[in-house]
């Protein structure tokens, strides 16, 4: 058969997972969903549905039929989809809900396209390999900088765990195809599983080893219970070896450097002593109680589909009034709770009961009619393929429980429905086929993906342009590339905020603080940009706003001892001297040492702060006063304030 262009295309879907990996630009505060990997996808199907409809010689079989259970999780996918787009009559942000709708077209989009790959064996094939070999890059990177890097921070953990997730999926599938196969063939495969597993550890994701190890374990009952012709104990113990070395190997760092953690170190540590623990701990608490209050108040319809990180902060208010644990409620005071590291809580608040039973009818039908497959044709040639894209999903939807990825990266959500379409494939046995995809919904299709494509493509445009205005020296051209990153994306928060940055560096008070207004008001709602706008209202002469503002953020924030202080500070200059005595004793009561060097640094300035923490009234060290980046506001606005406190390198002239 002539090798044609959709044999290439077919075959080149991994790619995506990577996309992620590649740097580009990104302005000082990235927010807002993602849309690399997003518009990658959309690329590669757009382009394979272009081809198929418009190439003269098309290689790809859209014509073949494809079982009643394929078409069936079909209707349940764009159920999701369409639900999500509803929900934009009563959403906080509309482009967030179409960014929802967009995303899970491309699922329902990409498994239709996996429905065909997986049932041409050639296909298939050229997408294992370029899949083991995306594998292997990414694991590689993963384990490289693991155990190159002297210490590891929180920002390794956010890109690996991520891969965490896509790698306990895959694992089964991949111990599969080493049952399978001989000679290079099984090197090949037994080296990306020993690669997914060396990902799985370095990461230091705990959800992503349990996942993994679940799977594994669902896989090895299932396939003896199924199909113990595809046995091999050779194999098996081959296997078994690889994983006890690459386990062993992950170790290797806390061996040879007391300072460094090994990968399984974590599991025996107790959150007390580990910090990184402890925030993973709280997050997850906090995410639970402020999305049980979210949910409670929206509890048919949610809040809309992918708004949960806009809505989060209206609702925090609420739980930190109800909750008497204040150690979770005043938690991630500077962060941005954009997921809530809970797929199916997410789904309850965005779409209440109605979505959380529609996405849930996805999922039970995919594991019920799966399961049912697994039965039915046990023994088939193909069945440990299908027994490991079972175990692949388990693993995933475990992991979903604990992790902000999952349907959320694209990376991730293709990895699903990929393993799906392995799971509902055509049997050689079956006879039971409905209609195929048509040339009447190709161009539906295609649509949809021209849509998505313009879509991510104004996203990235407007986070390059956001960094463009970022470094452009001229204030006029900086203030055009702003404009034209919000012409292409108006919920672009970060373009407000770092425009907000540079009028306020430029002393146009009254227009940053209409930025950071904005750039609140659209999703970065945390304690430093609160503090950036309070100092621009103040800075404009608009004392009373600055009150205002900084009452908004106690409210949200009411066991911040910054906020509270701040707090004090503007109602003492209003003159509300009982207001002002009650916040700052509400902040001494939080932390009294942070409270006296928040007061100094803001009243009189850092040589004030740093001296009281010298005589032990205040924080020992001013750059251990949290959190850190409001510390920065708060100096910023000193410096503009006061020119003489900036602080400046010596020199032979000056020393």
């Amino acid at each position: 058969m002539k090798v044609t262009i959709q044999h290439y295309l077919t075959s080149a879907w991994p790619l995506v997972i990577v996309v992620p990996l590649v740097q580009v630009p990104l302005p000082m505060f990235v927010t807002g969903h993602p849309w690399r990997a997003e518009l990658v996808l959309a690329l590669y199907a757009a382009a394979l549905i272009g081809t198929v409809l418009f190439a003269k010689r098309s290689g790809f079989p859209f014509g073949a039929p494809m079982m009643q259970p394929g078409r069936r999780f079909s209707v349940l996918i764009a159920a999701v989809a369409a639900f999500g787009f509803i929900s934009s009559f009563w959403a906080g942000s509309f482009a967030s809900v179409v960014h929802h709708t967009l995303l899970w077209s491309l699922y329902l989009i990409f498994f239709a396209i996996a429905a065909e790959v997986v049932s041409d064996r050639r296909f298939l094939r050229g997408s294992f390999f370029v899949l083991g070999a995306v594998v292997l890059v990414y694991c590689g990177i993963c384990a490289l900088e693991f155990f190159l890097r002297p210490s590891l921070d929180q920002t390794f953990g956010f890109r690996y765990a991520r891969y965490a997730e896509i790698s306990a999926a895959l694992l089964p599938l991949f111990v599969s195809l080493a049952m399978r196969l001989k000679g290079r063939n099984f090197a090949l495969a037994a080296a990306a599983v020993a690669g997914l597993w060396l990902q799985v550890l370095c990461s230091q994701s705990r959800t992503a080893v349990i996942a993994s190890l679940l799977g594994l374990a669902l896989f090895a009952g299932l396939s003896i219970l199924f199909d113990r012709s595809r046995l091999d104990l050779k194999r098996a113990a081959v296997l078994a070896g690889l994983f006890i070395t690459v386990a062993l190997s992950a170790q290797l760092p806390s061996v040879l450097s007391a300072d460094r953690a090994g990968s399984l170190t974590r599991f025996s540590t107790a959150a007390e002593t580990d910090a990184s623990n402890s925030i993973g701990q709280n997050v997850r608490r906090q995410f639970i109680g402020v999305g049980l209050e979210m949910a409670k108040q929206n509890l048919i319809t949610g809040v809309g589909a992918d708004n949960f990180g806009l809505e989060y902060n209206k609702y925090r208010a609420v739980y930190s009034v109800n909750t008497d644990d204040r150690s979770i409620a005043a938690y991630g005071e500077d962060g941005l709770p954009e997921r809530a590291h809970n797929e199916y809580l997410q789904v309850l608040t965005e779409s209440g009961i109605v979505g959380l039973a529609i996405f849930g009818a996805m999922l039970m039908y995919i594991l019920f009619v799966g399961y049912g497959l697994i039965r039915r044709f046990a023994n088939e040639r193909y069945s440990i393929t299908r027994i490991a894209a079972f175990a692949g999903i388990v693993a995933f939807l475990a992991s979903s429980a604990f992790s902000s990825f999952s349907f959320r990266l694209g990376q991730n959500g293709i990895v699903f429905f990929f393993l799906a379409a392995l799971l509902l494939r055509r049997s050689g046995s079956g006879t039971e086929t409905g209609p195929s995809l048509n040339l009447v919904r190709l161009p539906v299709m295609l649509i949809l993906l021209l849509t998505a494509l313009a879509f991510f493509s104004a996203r990235g445009c407007s986070q390059y342009l956001v960094n463009a205005g970022e470094r452009t020296p001229n204030a006029i051209e900086a203030a055009r590339t702003f404009d034209t990153a919000l012409m292409f994306d108006p919920s672009n928060a970060s373009a407000h905020f770092s425009y907000g940055m540079r009028l306020l560096g430029e002393r146009d008070f009254e227009n940053s603080a209409r930025q950071f207004r904005l750039a609140v008001d659209k999703g970065i709602n945390n304690v430093t940009t609160y503090s950036y706008l309070i100092s621009a209202q103040y800075l404009a002469n608009k004392r009373i706003e600055a009150r205002d503002t900084a009452a908004e953020a106690v409210n949200i924030f009411p066991y911040s001892a910054f906020m509270q202080t701040r707090l004090a500070l503007l109602e003492s200059e209003l003159g509300n001297k009982a207001a002002a005595g009650a916040h700052f004793a509400k902040a001494a009561e939080l932390d009294k040492k942070a409270a006296v060097t928040w007061r100094l640094l803001i009243g009189q300035g850092a040589r004030a702060a740093a001296e009281a923490g010298r005589r032990g009234e205040g924080v020992d060290v001013l750059y251990n006063l949290q959190p850190e980046n409001a510390m920065w506001a708060v100096i910023t606005e000193r410096e503009i304030r006061f020119p003489e406190e900036k602080f400046k390198f010596p020199t032979p002239e000056k020393p």
